[in-house]
């Protein structure tokens, strides 16, 4: 690792805030499209509204998620984009995981619950079947993508300066 240098404290703070906002405007672009195609005209005043509470969890996600990942390897290994899209999936996917695999407690015992999806059966007496079984991993893969872009994005705000006169393409 000759020629490595980390960046500042100061521009990767910057790219850890940043680092969210790309993949909160795509969500919120692909809703917007969606719910113009289905519903008629998107409210734009809703639209924001979205986007500022997405943005508000992603952002508090990622300072804590991401800051300990990024206090973890700093010094450590050399941030590549592999590497820095790889840490994003897991910033944005290992929440969304946790939640899911949390059991559902009945805590007021009001009995049995059956779920559908788009006229897929999802839960049946509070038993998972392969089709939620499935919707949640397909979930799972699209929070693991758009982490995956904020990763991304991070490691090209955070590019790490080198010593030589080369272009690092890592």
């Amino acid at each position: 690792m000759t020629g490595h240098r980390d960046p500042s404290a100061r521009r990767a703070l910057i790219a850890l805030l940043l680092a969210p906002v790309l993949p909160v405007l795509l969500v919120e672009g692909w809703d917007s499209v969606g719910g113009a195609s289905t519903r008629g005209e998107p409210s734009i005043g809703g639209a924001a509204l979205f986007a500022l509470y997405a943005l508000v969890m992603a952002e508090g996600l990622t300072v804590v998620l991401g800051g300990v990942a990024l206090a973890a390897l700093w010094h450590r290994t050399r941030m590549s984009l592999p590497l820095a899209a790889m840490v994003g999936g897991a910033v944005a996917a290992v929440p969304f995981a946790a939640i899911k695999a949390v059991p559902a407690i009945d805590l007021c015992d009001s009995g049995t619950y059956s779920g559908s999806y788009n006229g897929h059966l999802t839960f049946i007496a509070n038993e998972k079947t392969p089709h939620g079984l499935w919707r949640d991993v397909v979930a799972l893969g699209q929070w693991f993508g758009l982490g995956a872009i904020g990763g991304a994005t991070f490691r090209l705000i955070c590019r790490p300066g080198t010593r030589s006169a080369g272009i690092d393409a890592s």
